[in-house]
Formats: structure tokens, sequence, C-alpha cells
């Protein structure tokens, strides 16, 4: 039995019960009485800027070269080709990649839909 000092220094701790599961502590679906269960959307990506330019452009460049998990070796790729646009061209190599990427891409997006048995691709 404790003294009364000891009550004051150190009182006493209320019994937790231990649970297998103790992140759904206060979850209606482990009691079971849920009667909805509230279903958010996903927070859409940023992507990041490069380290060395501080562009999106150049980091999605090195996503799409990326092989086998070797981003290092997709950077240097990346670096030794702006370093020779820089050289050759005497501009900004990112006004270039900017340029060159623009012109390469589709003026209209294809969306493939389904009509009947067969997918095709229509215009947006």
């Amino acid at each position: 039995m404790p003294t009364i000092k000891q009550l004051i220094r150190n009182t006493r701790q209320a019994i937790r019960n231990i649970t297998k599961s103790p992140a759904l502590r206060g979850c209606p679906q482990r009691r079971g009485t849920c009667t909805r269960v509230y279903r958010g959307t996903a927070e859409e990506k940023t992507a990041k800027s490069d380290p060395i330019y501080n562009n999106k452009l150049v980091n999605m460049l090195v996503n799409r070269i990326l092989k086998h998990g070797k981003k290092s070796l997709a950077y240097q790729i990346i670096y030794k080709s702006v370093k020779n646009i820089q050289q050759k061209t005497e501009t900004n190599p990112l006004y270039v990649l900017r340029h060159a990427i623009r012109r390469t891409t589709p003026d209209i997006a294809v969306k493939a839909r389904r009509v009947g048995e067969y997918g095709v691709k229509k215009k947006k």
C-alpha cells in the first residue's frame, strides 16, 4: 500500500487494456457500428523540380529516361545532353528543351472510347 507522499509524487495510473490493433481504438468499423464510410479523393501529385536547374521539365525527362531505378544515371544523361545543347547553340538549353518538347507533342488529345465492341480513338 503506497503512502500519501508516494501518491502525491507519483499518481496512480489508470489500467489500460492492450489491444492487438491500437490504431483502430476509436474506429467504428472495429466496433461493428459503422453506418457509412466516407471516402475522400486522392491528393493531386505535384512534380518536383530538378536540383540543379530548378525546373520541373528536366525532372520529368529524368523520370522518362529512368530504367531499373537508376536515377543518378538518368540525371547524368540529361545533364550531359543539356551541356552539349549549351555548347552548340549558345542559348538557354532549357528554352531549347521546352521548345523541342512542345513541337513533338500532338496538338489534339486523343482519347480511346468504347463504341460497341471496339475501342475507337476519337478527338477529345
